[in-house]
């Protein structure tokens, strides 16, 4: 069994029920198992671009647990200096 190990920064805060901070952060290389890693400023300018995306903030990337979307104005992105930055008006649930 091997054990990979990664290190993990945080990049949000809680104000009330808006959780916010960055998904991804530009220029930084990461290290994956096998390479590395880079996240170029304009990694997500055709998404964004684009009007019939719906993008998902979900907890532990579990679809069963979505915390905001954006057809709903739940969750904001854009992209900033540093990154991808959101903002998602937390719901009202236990997770």
């Amino acid at each position: 069994m091997t054990l990979t190990r990664f290190a993990v920064e945080l990049r949000s805060s809680v104000d009330g029920n808006m959780l916010r901070g960055h998904a991804s952060v530009f220029g930084q290389l990461a290290r994956m198992p096998g390479h590395w890693e880079q996240i170029a400023p304009s990694a997500f300018d055709a998404v964004l671009d684009r009007t019939d995306t719906d993008v998902r903030a979900l907890m532990n990337h579990d679809p069963s647990a979505l915390l905001g979307r954006q057809s709903a104005g739940t969750l904001r992105l854009k992209v900033d200096g540093d990154g991808l930055s959101f903002e998602v008006d937390l719901p009202d649930t236990s997770y």
